[in-house]
């Protein structure tokens, strides 16, 4: 849980991104860094995969007759869920029509382009949906563990402070980047990070 929170962030901070104008430029430089598009994606879904495993042990500790940590665990299954498929759409959808298509029929590369704007604005849509279910979940989390010992109160003060910034940056941020997902995430996974560590010690 802890290697794969930081993973994660690791991946996010390789994400490809392109420049500059006109459909056939950049549906071209979409389809160069195909590869590379691929295995961030896959490390980033193979990360939330083992990030959400280690939360259902988590979960399990807290006990499942709790409802704080039932709606915690379902909320982040929906947060997992929704950012996979924008990993998805984005590593794998967007680069599979870019390679697809015929960089020098102006009319195909046009309408290729808008398949893949298209595409963005679903990646937009699941990230921040994604982003608010996760917030939910480390915020409940958090209320479930709030009265422990001196460290497992820092740790829920961390989940406190990233569930408030990643439910700011979905609601009220505007465009969502990568880089942006990116800085959000690095609280969330301070939190992950302490939360692990503090399963390992067995103080939760």
């Amino acid at each position: 849980m802890i290697v794969a929170a930081v993973v994660s962030i690791i991946a996010l901070s390789h994400h490809p991104s392109v420049h500059g104008h006109g459909a056939a430029n950049l549906l071209a430089q979409m389809a160069r860094l195909r590869a590379s598009d691929e295995v961030v994606h896959a490390i980033a879904i193979a990360a939330a995969g083992t990030q959400l495993a280690g939360l259902v042990v988590f979960s399990l500790r807290r006990g499942l007759r709790k409802a704080t940590v039932v709606a915690a665990l379902v909320a982040y299954a929906i947060g997992t869920g929704t950012i996979v498929a924008a990993a998805v759409i984005d590593g794998f959808l967007i680069p599979g029509i870019a390679v697809r298509t015929d960089f020098a029929s102006a009319g195909a590369a046009e309408t290729a382009l808008a398949l893949v704007r298209f595409a963005v604005i679903a990646v937009q849509a699941c990230t921040k949906v994604a982003l608010v279910a996760m917030a939910v979940a480390i915020v409940l989390w958090s209320v479930d563990i709030v009265r422990g010992t001196v460290a497992v109160r820092a740790t829920a003060t961390v989940g406190f402070v990233a569930g408030a910034a990643m439910l700011a940056i979905a609601l009220f941020g505007g465009w969502i980047s990568a880089h942006v997902v990116g800085a959000v995430g690095a609280l969330a996974t301070i939190w992950n990070v302490a939360i692990g560590a503090l399963m390992i010690r067995r103080d939760v």
